[in-house]
């Protein structure tokens, strides 16, 4: 029973870890079509909602993760073992990429001075925070393919490389934009 329970939590949060990573893309779209110390100013309390929703779905799911794969643990887990690593190097990412760059942002903006607007928009916008979530999702992406397939060891390593990869490459691809009506 302890089980289901802890597989409940686990599934129910990493849909709040999912609506914690879709409300900061809907943030960071605010941010850049922000033309405002206000605008960027409620932009980052709604990066707090972040926050509040995607900790906990964090803690809940290395926590249920861990007694999950204490408890299955086998010769076909290594996969397990992957996904919990995978999903901390996720957590580093965001707090040292993403994080980083709101705690100076909004250090930025209580500044006051008369370039904190542009300098905060160019912090909270930059490349860092969207590289961070590129890789974020695709490490979630990768995380969901490793619990379907269960790959041996050296696989489920090459499926999270690959994922990294494919995030790192996504940023070098050039941006269509679309043609100015006249």
């Amino acid at each position: 029973m302890i089980y289901v329970v802890a597989e409940y939590l686990h599934v129910l949060s990493v849909l709040g870890l999912t609506a914690a990573m879709t409300i900061e893309l809907h943030v960071s779209r605010q941010i850049q079509s922000s033309s405002g110390k206000h605008e960027l100013l409620v932009a980052l309390r709604e990066q707090r909602l972040v926050q509040r929703i995607g900790l906990p779905s964090y803690l809940t799911i290395l926590i249920t993760g861990f007694y999950m794969a204490a408890v299955t643990a086998g010769d076909g887990s290594w996969w397990i073992a992957v996904s919990l690593g995978a999903f901390l190097l996720m957590a580093v990412i965001g707090g040292l990429l993403t994080g980083r760059a709101f705690f100076r942002g909004q250090r930025i903006l209580n500044s006051d001075t008369a370039a904190s607007f542009a300098e905060a928009k160019a912090t909270l916008g930059g490349k860092a925070v969207k590289a961070s979530w590129r890789i974020r999702v695709l490490l979630l992406v990768t995380i969901l393919a490793l619990m379907i397939f269960q790959p041996s060891p050296a696989m489920s390593i090459a499926v999270v490389l690959a994922g990294v990869a494919l995030a790192l490459l996504s940023r070098l691809t050039p941006r269509r934009h679309a043609p100015e009506r006249s």
